[in-house]
């Protein structure tokens, strides 16, 4: 293969942050990938052990996996979301210019998880779209043209 064959690797960014016994862990991966751009999709997970947030992280179908999907935060309520937002912030400035994320709401109450976010986004947040229908929101830097 010549140089002009060769594609940029986009590395998926995860951070793991823990409260108490609590798990937290972020991930950002390529989700859509096009010529010029990339579509990161932002995803974040709450759990008591490693292998039950892997699992549902790689969305295997077992207990482990399927226990998380019954709980959005538990007893900790704000604090993942926190990191959550800090996090997303962070990684928001590392990635390509041309490059969106897309943060989906798909935990066991998304129009509850939606609802809390949205009043985040449209009061603090600037260049991020939001998906009412799908629970969604996106992240476009001002070089796409999105905000127009």
């Amino acid at each position: 293969m010549t140089k002009s064959h060769y594609q940029k690797k986009h590395k998926k960014k995860i951070k793991t942050y823990r409260l108490n016994n609590l798990i937290i862990k972020l991930r950002l991966i390529p989700y859509v990938k096009n010529k010029n751009n990339v579509i990161w999709l932002f995803s974040f997970v709450c759990g008591y052990s490693v292998r039950q947030v892997n699992d549902w992280l790689d969305e295997r179908k077992n207990k482990r996996a399927k226990q998380l999907k019954n709980q959005i935060t538990g007893k900790h309520c704000l604090t993942p979301h926190f990191f959550a937002i800090q996090t997303l912030k962070e990684w928001q400035n590392k990635i390509p210019k041309n490059d969106s994320i897309l943060f989906i709401c798909d935990s066991v109450k998304p129009d509850k998880q939606f609802k809390i976010y949205k009043k985040w986004f449209t009061k603090h947040e600037k260049n991020w779209l939001i998906d009412v229908q799908n629970y969604a929101f996106m992240y476009y830097p001002e070089s796409t043209g999105l905000n127009q």
